[in-house]
């Protein structure tokens, strides 16, 4: 990408679920508005030929980067330029590619949809989208390529929103409460599971 061009990246696997097809036709619509962006396509599956065709028809194959499968050092070296990071999932249980952009500073554009849903808090740490809203998708990718400032301060709440509540050590003391807490109801409560003795053959 040239040094005027932001780098819009989306992470994840070319499947129905993940929404590669949305973010292509919100990319599509915001070139139409705009030139000075780019879009960085990373992951493998079965719609990356097909997207990859419907960009070239397009005339815009100059704008688009499809890199298959990275591995995680190059992952986090093409967060680090990016200027947005976007996950429009159709269906997403959880969202681990999601906190991987934010604990690297980087704001991002989610589906308001399962775990994603959880994990932004719209206008704080990031902005969410209907999930499939293509003209919504892209206007809130130009939103943030066009307000530095906001995108700047979103990225700075995500990192801290995963440092507070996603890093190994707060996740591991919460599942730690967690198995107490159930320990507690187990050994207060009336019902036991019965031991099954094994069968001498």
């Amino acid at each position: 990408a040239e040094d005027w061009e932001k780098i819009v990246l989306f992470v994840g696997r070319m499947v129905y679920e993940k929404g590669p097809h949305v973010f292509v036709d919100a990319a599509l619509s915001l070139l139409s508005r705009r030139q000075d962006v780019k879009f960085v396509l990373i992951g493998e599956g079965p719609m990356r030929k097909d997207l990859m065709d419907k960009v070239y028809k397009s005339g815009t194959w100059h704008k688009f980067y499809f890199t298959g499968f990275v591995e995680d050092i190059e992952l986090f070296k093409l967060y680090e330029v990016c200027d947005v990071a976007v996950f429009p999932s159709l269906y997403e249980p959880f969202g681990i590619v999601a906190l991987e952009a934010m604990s690297m500073g980087k704001p991002v554009v989610v589906s308001d949809v399962g775990g994603l849903s959880e994990i932004v808090v719209d206008g704080l740490n990031g902005l969410k989208v209907p999930p499939g809203d293509v003209w919504a998708l892209s206007s809130a990718i130009e939103r943030l390529i066009e307000n530095q400032r906001m995108a700047k301060e979103m990225g700075r709440n995500g990192a801290q929103r995963v440092r507070e509540l996603y890093s190994w050590d707060v996740v591991g003391e919460r599942t730690l409460r967690l198995y107490e807490q159930v320990l507690r109801e187990y050994s207060s409560s009336p019902w036991k599971p019965k031991k099954f003795a094994r069968k001498s053959s």
